[in-house]
């Protein structure tokens, strides 16, 4: 996945073709320009918030991704009261 305000950037391009040369699946999120998702805003401190607020929703979702596949007992207490500690479970489910 790829946060980018301008994707017509070309160091952005640069990053997504060399990506797509190397077999990487790629999400592109961007605030302007041709991507997967686009907030349709040129104003990066707008971008940057709701690149930020994308970015914790996917973290939840990893860390209940991860405690599920670890076996994990998944509460509804959960969203408050864990962390996303996912490097952690990563590692755990790696036997790191």
């Amino acid at each position: 996945m790829l946060y980018a305000q301008d994707v017509e950037r070309k160091s952005v391009k640069n990053v997504i073709d060399y990506a797509r040369e190397k077999g990487v699946k790629t999400y592109i999120v961007s605030g302007i320009g041709n991507a997967d998702v686009v907030f349709d805003t040129d104003n990066q401190f707008v971008t940057a918030d709701l690149m930020q607020m994308t970015g914790h929703m996917i973290g939840r979702i990893t860390n209940f991704k991860l405690k599920y596949d670890l076996g994990y007992e998944i509460g509804e207490r959960d969203l408050i009261e864990n962390d996303l500690a996912q490097r952690r479970l990563i590692g755990e489910k790696h036997g790191l």
